[in-house]
């Protein structure tokens, strides 16, 4: 089966470009669309969102993500294997990006994974 995600709509007030809703079903459908894509053998693997592009306010990602955590966790409880939100591709996991920073002359790197791990707060001292 291929990997699918559904992509949530979500408030998109403050960008410069509120695209969020585009494309994507509402939060609630998630799981029926998870469903369905999981009952005809296709791998409901994940959840993506847009915020709109070059969005500002901290609070429309921190809804987003927490709306993307939920579907997570409601297709767990439902049997499926919806791991994680869609990132970009060219972003590095936890680790690498942690050892990147490290790399970079920075010491004391820190991770701490938040919303179930979907994000991380990365901080370490350069003296």
């Amino acid at each position: 089966g291929s990997k699918v995600f559904c992509r949530i709509l979500c408030d998109g007030k403050d960008a410069e470009w509120p695209l969020s809703r585009k494309f994507g079903c509402e939060p609630a459908m998630a799981p029926r669309v998870l469903e369905h894509a999981h009952a005809n053998g296709l791998v409901a693997h994940g959840v993506s969102f847009h915020v709109g592009s070059q969005q500002r306010n901290p609070e429309v990602w921190d809804a987003a993500l927490a709306s993307a955590a939920a579907q997570i966790q409601g297709g767990r409880i439902r049997g499926m294997a919806v791991t994680s939100p869609q990132r970009s591709a060219s972003f590095p996991d936890m680790p690498t990006f942690a050892g990147m920073i490290e790399n970079a002359g920075f010491r004391q790197v820190k991770v701490e994974p938040i919303l179930g791990g979907l994000v991380a707060i990365h901080s370490a001292w350069k003296v």
